[in-house]
């Protein structure tokens, strides 16, 4: 799940099956609420707590990077719901309900 998150952080949308769709969302909400929340350090940067939660959660040091300067402050004001879920029919192979997971 971190891997396809970090995916969905960096790229702002991924294609995949409904229910990672589902649990994608899951994941990654709580991670942009904690860095729109974020309380600045004394220069005005991230907190480290902050930081190092979500570093733990996700593999990637870049998707971390682009959730405190891009995705934290853009989500500020928003009071949650920040992935949507579009559905985009079945896949051929296995017949699998695939969405488009997408930052709001």
């Amino acid at each position: 799940m971190a891997n396809l998150a970090t995916s969905l952080i960096i790229h702002d949308h991924v294609v995949t099956t409904e229910a990672k769709g589902k649990e994608v969302r899951r994941y990654v909400e709580p991670l942009i609420t904690k860095a729109a929340k974020s309380p600045a350090g004394a220069k005005g940067e991230a907190s480290v707590p902050t930081i190092r939660a979500l570093n733990a959660a996700l593999p990637e040091k870049r998707a971390v990077t682009k959730l405190m300067k891009e995705l934290g402050p853009k989500y500020k004001e928003r009071p949650g719901g920040y992935v949507r879920l579009t559905k985009l029919g079945q896949r051929v192979g296995d017949a699998a309900h695939t969405v488009k997971v997408e930052l709001v």
